[in-house]
């Protein structure tokens, strides 16, 4: 097991306010941060669109789910 802060979800969530807008963060992290499950997260593809990182891994962009949360409409 490594120290990787990235391998737990609830640092992740602790230190959500200070990653990167660019930063890409795992669904649980996405639907967690506003207040929804991963399938409601994965409905609504085109209100926030998740981005490929790797051939069976999607994310969110953290700059995305801020804006989701406050409301604004994200462009894909």
């Amino acid at each position: 097991m490594t120290n990787d802060p990235a391998d737990d979800p609830i640092k992740l969530i602790e230190n959500f306010d200070r990653l990167p807008d660019a930063a890409l963060v795992p669904p649980k992290i996405a639907a967690a941060v506003l207040g929804l499950c991963e399938r409601t997260l994965r409905r609504h593809r085109d209100t926030i669109p998740p981005i490929k990182f790797s051939a069976r891994r999607l994310g969110y962009r953290v700059g995305d789910v801020r804006a989701i949360g406050r409301g604004d409409t994200v462009r894909a």
